[in-house]
């Protein structure tokens, strides 16, 4: 405590070498700020690109937009497994079915024609 007194009531200044680590320290404490802004910026620009095309493709999913259907005959099989464990399947080759892909994710869907 005594110590602590002395400093502070003391009328020495800093030294030379003092400051400029100082001077130092507060330098690479903005770099490394500067940095981390940069980095952020980076991650939220990125983030709301893919949330926009995410929610691009779900909007041409739900409308059924033509541009997001896969072309072709889609045939859906089904096999279900009754009370025994038994595979059941339709006696039919399937149902049909429109696919629908987002053209900017792996989004998928498909809906009975």
């Amino acid at each position: 405590m005594r110590k602590i007194k002395e400093k502070l009531s003391s009328q020495k200044g800093e030294s030379l070498s003092e400051t400029l680590i100082g001077v130092l320290i507060s330098a690479i404490a903005l770099l490394l700020l500067a940095s981390m802004i940069t980095a952020g910026t980076r991650i939220v620009r990125k983030s709301m690109t893919n949330m926009n095309n995410f929610y691009t493709d779900v909007s041409g999913i739900e409308s059924e937009d033509a541009d997001f259907v896969v072309s072709g005959t889609n045939k859906l099989k089904i096999t279900m497994n009754n009370v025994e464990k038994t595979p059941v399947t339709n006696e039919s080759s399937g149902v049909d079915v429109k696919i629908y892909k987002g053209e900017n994710t792996e989004l998928k869907a498909y809906k009975p024609n």
